[in-house]
């Protein structure tokens, strides 16, 4: 895959470069589904740390077609595949954790938004609607849902080790605000914990005006995320988690899902 080299690129001409981009491509067979945020370049990864994976994260904030699900093919156990291992190559109780069955990694993410959404934005039907993509590296394998209540929208994808969240709230919780506002109000507003979210130090990547990190770790320390990174287009958030469990060993980069 060709890398964009240019985290000095503003967003705002990201956003507008794949705008432009989709408009000159030829119809497709069926239409494409929409699109709540543009991805960030591919090696935006370089600036909030190695373990986010690159080539990949900016596909976590685009929903796949009907087409691209298809493609993928039926779903497999893979546990035999990719079972645990530790270093000298034995099964072992504890460490390297090996494949789930794509049932318990629904159900896995399953618990996930019900832990990180308030409850009264989960849908009764949220079972129903997730989306598993199975990829040749299971490392790489996601589960995806997305809806709208009360009026936002709530797109979540995630992999063992992290998850990205689209939020696409209410026209009115944000109007007014300037960018560096919108993630914040859209945390609060969002997630169970949106309070400490929203209260979290952060500091702008260069470049990117409407991108920022999480700086001061040690306010997640109880928490369910090991750090996060957002940004906005202004109107949509996109923050991408790392997923932690505390009293567990955490999921690394890398590990297998199903």
């Amino acid at each position: 895959m060709t890398r964009p080299t240019g985290l000095g690129v503003p967003l705002c001409m990201i956003l507008t470069c794949l705008v432009a981009a989709s408009a000159e491509d030829p119809p497709a067979a069926q239409p494409a589904p929409e699109q709540w945020i543009a991805p960030l370049p591919d090696d935006v990864d370089r600036a909030v740390g190695e373990d986010w994976v690159e080539e990949w994260m900016g596909k976590w904030v685009v929903w796949p077609s009907e087409d691209e699900v298809r493609a993928r093919g039926p779903l497999r156990d893979r546990r035999a595949e990719f079972p645990a291992e530790g270093a000298d190559g034995k099964p072992i109780v504890r460490g390297d954790p090996g494949a789930v069955s794509p049932d318990e990694a629904r159900a896995d993410a399953a618990a996930w938004v019900r832990r990180i959404l308030k409850p009264e934005l989960v849908p009764d039907d949220l079972d129903d609607g997730f989306v598993l993509l199975q990829e040749e590296d299971p490392s790489r394998s996601s589960v995806l849902c997305r809806f709208e209540i009360h009026g936002t929208g709530i797109q979540v994808t995630q992999l063992r080790w992290a998850l990205c969240v689209v939020m696409r709230p209410d026209p009115a919780l944000i109007e007014g605000l300037e960018p560096r506002a919108i993630g914040p109000a859209a945390f609060r507003a969002v997630f169970t914990k949106g309070d400490a979210m929203a209260g979290a130090r952060f500091s702008d990547v260069p470049g990117l005006p409407y991108f920022a990190q999480e700086l001061d770790l040690s306010v997640s320390s109880a928490l369910w995320w090991g750090g996060f990174f957002w940004y906005t287009d202004g109107r949509s958030t996109a923050v991408y988690i790392r997923r932690a469990d505390r009293g567990h060993s955490p999921a690394r980069a890398g590990d297998p899902w199903f």
